[in-house]
């Protein structure tokens, strides 16, 4: 048998707030997602920058490490090793998936 379709049914005025709640896990998800691609692009010394990168807000990411930035833009005696870029470009990539995901989440429960 396959799988049954539930489809919700709304009343128009509840759509602004049921968007809303779909964009606000969709923020959630993204920075999630941001959190675990800088990991994989973050380089590791002693892992203290690898393990300070958190959600921030629930809708961005980002490290509370004194150094992080030094790191991500480099200085006149070290050369930068951007992680967060790359990971900001992946969640960027990503979003619209992450949308419909959430959006099918909502929709089908």
């Amino acid at each position: 048998m396959g799988k049954a379709v539930v489809v919700k049914r709304v009343k128009h005025n509840d759509i602004p707030r049921l968007f809303k709640k779909v964009a606000e896990r969709s923020e959630r998800a993204g920075a999630g997602y941001g959190v675990e691609r800088a990991m994989v692009y973050v380089p590791v010394d002693t892992g203290k920058l690898r393990h300070s990168i958190k959600v921030i807000d629930n809708d961005s990411f980002g490290s509370n490490v004194r150094y992080s930035g030094y790191v991500e833009t480099g200085t006149f005696r070290t050369r930068a090793q951007p992680y967060m870029e790359p990971a900001a470009r992946d969640v960027a990539e990503a979003m619209p998936k992450i949308i419909r995901k959430e959006f099918k989440r909502w929709a089908f429960g």
